[in-house]
């Protein structure tokens, strides 16, 4: 979770790092945010995935879900 100077909050999975940027793929869309307007940034506890997800779903579902969160776009 990102946290930039002007009260904007960003959560996602970071997808590259450098000195100057970090990549995130959220929910929604890719974010870079530049280091420079960046006020705090934590790495969170749980997952972003609602709690119970996978065991709701069938297996074959499961995997498929899966398999796309886990595809570069």
């Amino acid at each position: 979770m990102l946290t930039k100077k002007d009260g904007t909050v960003v959560s996602g999975l970071i997808e590259q790092e450098t000195d100057t940027a970090i990549s995130l793929r959220s929910v929604a869309e890719p974010v870079v945010v530049a280091k420079a307007d960046l006020k705090d940034h934590q790495k969170l506890p749980q997952s972003l995935m609602p709690p119970g997800l996978l065991e709701a779903l069938p297996e074959q579902k499961a995997f498929e879900l899966l398999k796309f969160l886990t595809s570069k776009p």
